[in-house]
């Protein structure tokens, strides 16, 4: 998936030409050198060089990012386009009604360096103070007479962050609000959830929607370039019925029915972009695919923990007359449980590498404007350890992105036990061939392409010819000449 600043490329290439000097040491043109970090040399040290300039894809945006806080280090070496976890706490900055306590030193060094890497960074706002309260938590719903205070708090925070050196284009409006407002204030989610009015069939929704009404005009009054993510959704289950495969009672459907209140409410055109949160979670001896999918039956009948949220968001959003970009903002694989924090087995973490794989490629084939792995640090899931060194599945996103970050999606082929994803780049076509079977360590099998190059394992690492059939149990990249 590619945004681009892009020329033409037919039959011949259209391109303008832009005169450079280049350094004769390094052959770096300086359109892309940081002359301040790295100096001048002395003219007698450089030869000038005049020769067209191509810009392909820069700077490259794509479907991948991660839930990173710090180390942005390891956010750029993986190819990375996008960050996703610090915050704004409302509650924090402006504990006294129009006293701004920012304390954000970190914050903006964060931001600065994460846009001079071309990193986009989504910043989320939540967290209400005790005197904007509806009750006594910040993770709830804020009271009517005070959703104007938080529109001009978001409007400071728009000024403050969207500008040099920071350049923050996304922001989102609190997280998992669609939770109970009973959850513990300390989990650090949203707690909108609630009956709002006797009967309220959409539990709280449309009062989140009259809260982005009010906030969205000024935000786009502040900087109209920004982009408005609405709180990214929770959705526990698939609220269109109840029984296997949707939530398990009738009263369960109506609690996660949040986000067709909010477009009752008319609030579809007060964001910019859709989010919402999916995950899987391991079990031992199933494919990871399989296990999103059907372990776990509370989306089951629709496709699982992402294609079953992903088709319940597009329906209702098709009924309401509007269409946004989506973004998947917490992707991952979870051991045991959410809050799990202890060692994970080998064979987890190469089933987090799997899933990884798929959950990228299958979300880039939907049409996600980004996907969002939860996390670079924290829980299971991660993607670094302890002292920063890489996790499997961070070996296998890296192999990924240096794949495929500059390809072309071209389709998938859902084929019993496995799913064939192709992609085009220059004169190469690339196969990522990923097993979808329930049982762990079943193999597939596939002929051999015509043009054969080479097989490739998820983690870069060149196999074998493999004679006239290839056999997979875990992804594999296929490459052949066009």
């Amino acid at each position: 998936m590619k945004k681009t600043l892009s020329i033409l490329l037919g039959s011949f290439l259209l391109v303008s030409l832009l005169f450079l000097r280049i350094r004769a040491q390094n052959f770096i043109p300086q359109a892309f050198a940081n002359s301040e970090a790295s100096g001048e040399l002395e003219e007698s040290q450089t030869q000038n060089l005049y020769l067209p300039l191509v810009f392909r894809n820069y700077p490259l945006v794509t479907v991948f990012g991660v839930d990173a806080r710090s180390n942005l280090d390891k956010v750029s070496e993986a190819g990375l386009s996008w960050a996703r976890g610090v915050s704004v706490l409302w509650d924090q900055v402006e504990a006294t009604r129009g006293v701004y306590n920012w304390n954000d030193d970190g914050l903006k060094n964060f931001l600065a360096n994460a846009s001079q890497r071309n990193i986009q960074v989504i910043l989320i706002v939540q967290r209400a103070p005790t005197w904007a309260r509806k009750y006594d938590k910040a993770c709830g719903p804020i009271k009517s007479s005070e959703l104007d205070s938080f529109a001009n708090f978001m409007v400071e925070v728009v000024k403050r962050y969207s500008v040099p050196p920071y350049n923050v284009r996304y922001f989102q409006v609190w997280n998992e609000q669609d939770a109970p407002t009973g959850v513990p204030d300390s989990l650090g989610i949203g707690c909108w959830g609630e009956q709002s009015y006797p009967g309220d069939p959409y539990f709280g929704g449309e009062y989140f929607g009259e809260m982005l009404l009010r906030v969205y005009p000024k935000i786009k009054q502040a900087n109209p370039s920004v982009q408005v993510l609405i709180g990214s959704l929770l959705l526990d289950c698939d609220p269109r019925s109840w029984g296997d495969g949707y939530c398990a009672t009738r009263d369960k459907a109506n609690e996660w029915n949040f986000f067709e209140g909010v477009l009752k409410r008319g609030a579809g055109n007060a964001f910019d972009i859709m989010t919402f949160n999916g995950y899987a979670y391991y079990a031992e001896g199933k494919n990871a695919v399989w296990a999103e999918k059907y372990a776990r039956r509370e989306w089951a009948a629709k496709g699982g923990q992402v294609d079953g949220k992903l088709d319940y968001l597009r329906e209702k959003m098709s009924n309401y007359g509007i269409s946004k970009p989506i973004m998947l903002s917490e992707a991952g694989m979870f051991y045991q449980s959410s809050g799990y924090i202890g060692d994970t087995p080998e064979a987890y973490e190469q089933t987090k590498a799997d899933y990884l794989t798929y959950v990228y490629a299958n979300t880039w084939a939907q049409g996600l404007q980004a996907t969002i792995w939860y996390s670079l640090k924290h829980l299971s899931p991660k993607l670094l350890d302890a002292n920063n060194n890489p996790k499997p599945a961070y070996n296998a996103l890296k192999t990924m992105t240096s794949i495929l970050a500059q390809a072309d999606y071209k389709s998938r082929e859902d084929q019993a036990g496995y799913t064939k994803f192709i992609y085009h780049l220059g004169n190469q076509e690339i196969w990522l061939l990923i097993p979808t079977g329930e049982v762990a360590g079943t193999s597939y099998n596939i002929s051999k392409p015509d043009n054969f190059v080479k097989l490739v394992d998820i983690y870069g690492n060149e196999q074998p010819d493999p004679g006239s059939i290839i056999s997979f149990s875990r992804p594999v990249y296929v490459f052949r000449t066009r």
